[in-house]
């Protein structure tokens, strides 16, 4: 049994078969038919099994070569580049290369906007967009740099000066009760002390008479 080589070949319209056929130590109507053989076999089943019995049985009736071609250009899905950053998957098709689905450009970054150039790839390019810095405690949080940067604190004066305000960047304004001297606006207690959030009247003021 005679076993040819194996040597992956590049084919075009340009290829002297009976040279590539003798440098593979077979004839030219073997070489045809082996390459056919190959082209058909990664497009099995093919849409159109016909058209592909009348492209065999013209190579073993007359061996032309622009058979071939036609066949491995119609039959090959090799994979390829089309030239385009922006595709991907990339794979021949009826004698040229069709650029397969888009790329995902998602970079999972809110202060980002993600676009695609043809030449490069994937773009990602700073914005100004609002955004949230988790933090609860600033507001109209915005992007910056290509991160998301807290704005102004958060006004947390309930106005109650029997409370302590505060802010947890978690939950948000906290408001403790304290005991801080306070008036309850009755000029007739003194002493008058923050207690459960509210100001609790002191001790009542001492009214002398003729005075």
């Amino acid at each position: 049994m005679r076993h040819t080589r194996t040597t992956t070949i590049i084919l075009d319209a340009r290829t002297d078969l009976g040279v590539v056929a003798r440098a593979q130590g077979v004839s030219r109507a073997e070489f045809i038919r082996t390459q056919l053989r190959r082209a058909l076999e990664q497009y099995r089943p093919h849409p159109k099994p016909r058209s592909a019995g009348v492209v065999a049985r013209r190579l073993r009736e007359r061996g032309d070569e622009r058979e071939l071609f036609r066949a491995l250009e119609r039959y090959n899905t090799a994979p390829c580049s089309d030239g385009n950053a922006c595709t991907t998957n990339d794979r021949c098709s009826e004698g040229r290369c069709v650029g397969g689905p888009s790329p995902n450009c998602d970079d999972g970054n809110i202060c980002t906007t993600d676009t695609c150039d043809q030449a490069t790839g994937c773009v990602h390019t700073n914005n100004t967009a609002p955004c949230d810095d988790g933090n609860v405690c600033t507001t109209n949080d915005a992007c910056r740099g290509g991160g998301c940067v807290g704005g102004p604190a958060l006004n947390c004066d309930d106005g109650n000066a029997c409370t302590d305000d505060t802010c947890n960047p978690a939950t948000g304004c906290v408001h403790t009760n304290n005991t801080a001297p306070c008036s309850d606006g009755n000029t007739c207690t003194v002493g008058d002390v923050c207690s459960g959030g509210r100001c609790v009247p002191g001790a009542t003021c001492g009214f002398v008479a003729g005075q």
